[in-house]
């Protein structure tokens, strides 16, 4: 027996829940769906996982504060900000060790 793959974890501002538009969209979005037959049990609660997502968007904004990008952001300080914490990291690890001196040349110059 196949096990399915867990679902992305979806939060959703529960505190802002439309009611009616819930209830309106979810009416809407199972109008025309049908269960066929020897469709499987598997394949029917994808289906209405898609159903209640989807009827959940239209109804209450998804949790927590959109992820902006920073004013001046570019891909290469994206990329000399993940080197800097590699480099932190590796640095951290071995601090109090004899390699510790070596590894701080070279967080430094990063």
């Amino acid at each position: 027996m196949e096990v399915a793959a867990p679902h992305k974890l979806i939060k959703w501002a529960v505190r802002k829940l439309d009611k009616d538009q819930l209830q309106a969209s979810y009416l809407t979005l199972t109008w025309s769906k049908e269960v066929q037959e020897g469709e499987g049990t598997k394949v029917t609660v994808e289906k209405m996982i898609e159903v209640v997502t989807a009827a959940c968007d239209c109804a209450m904004p998804r949790y927590g504060p959109p992820k902006r990008r920073k004013a001046g952001w570019t891909e290469e300080i994206a990329q000399l900000c993940k080197e800097n914490n590699r480099q932190r990291r590796l640095y951290q690890r071995c601090e109090g060790r004899e390699e510790a001196q070596a590894v701080a040349g070279q967080y430094q110059q990063a």
